[in-house]
């Protein structure tokens, strides 16, 4: 078994133990890249929300280089092959990444608002997504999601938090 399916693999029991996915929307996921996939950003259980349901060999994504050096989340961070950045300026280096690994065929993850919302809502989102569409030409995958932020609390009250995904048609700018 390859790492990035005991990746998924894991998220996906962990998930399912702490909480109740509602998911619509998932015949809307093309069969193959390239796309990217643009989530909200509200809890550190977004990326293995996204992953669980999405992930594999194919997908890759950005995450904050403040992790990279975590024991724990640096080490899982890597397991599913992730792009270490600065966050709060251009990396060109980054860009050009996302770019060419959506030219090659795969599938590219993103969070627009860069990082964790501290309201619940949606942040303002920065133009990094509209941009590497344009470069690369790959369809946009909405995926909406909330409940994530809430799981932690519900936990320490020894219950499930349900977790609402929405999936949309992807589309071209």
């Amino acid at each position: 078994m390859t790492r990035n399916r005991v990746l998924r693999a894991l998220f996906n029991l962990i998930l399912d133990l702490i909480t109740v996915r509602r998911i619509v929307g998932l015949e809307h996921v093309p069969a193959r890249g390239p796309y990217i996939v643009v989530a909200n950003h509200l809890s550190v259980l977004d990326a293995p929300l996204v992953y669980g349901l999405l992930g594999g060999p194919d997908m890759r994504g950005w995450a904050a280089e403040k992790w990279e050096r975590n024991l724990v989340f640096g080490t899982i961070l890597r397991m599913g092959d992730s792009y270490f950045i600065q966050r709060g300026q251009v990396d060109r280096r980054a860009i050009d990444y996302a770019v060419d690994w959506l030219r090659g065929g795969h599938v590219f993850g993103m969070a627009p608002e860069g990082t964790r919302t501290k309201t619940g809502g949606l942040a303002q989102g920065k133009t990094g997504v509209a941009y590497i569409a344009h470069l690369s030409g790959a369809p946009i995958l909405p995926f909406a999601h909330s409940g994530t932020d809430r799981v932690f609390q519900s936990l320490v009250r020894l219950r499930r938090h349900p977790i609402d995904v929405i999936i949309g048609r992807p589309f071209q700018l």
